[in-house]
């Protein structure tokens, strides 16, 4: 269990430094595969619909005022408490996502 935390940990730590949010980690959207040679397993994340690139708030501000408010993709209890509270999904709320993925991994 722990390195299969470990691996989604470390894509979603690659996404976050090329500024990428995933916006809905949750466990259904990691695939496991077999490692050939070896007993262990890969994890991959998957479903990269909902992902954004982190950009400036000037800009994100003029993107807002001319898209509809529809609802964002994701899974609702994966979800941060924020973003219920109608704050944008980030890095953060990611963090709290895959929160979400130990404890039911655990």
């Amino acid at each position: 269990r722990l390195d299969a935390l470990l691996q989604i940990l470390g894509g979603l730590q690659y996404l976050h430094s090329n500024s990428i949010t995933h916006s809905d980690l949750k466990s259904a959207n990691v695939l496991i595969s077999e490692r050939e040679g070896t007993d262990g397993y890969l994890f991959k994340l998957t479903d990269f619909g909902g992902s954004h690139a982190e950009i400036s708030s000037k800009i994100m501000s003029n993107i807002s005022s001319i898209s509809n408010k529809k609802k964002k993709p994701g899974t609702t209890s994966f979800e941060a408490p924020e973003v219920f509270m109608g704050n944008e999904k980030t890095c953060a709320s990611d963090v709290y996502s895959f929160g979400m993925v130990m404890y039911e991994l655990l």
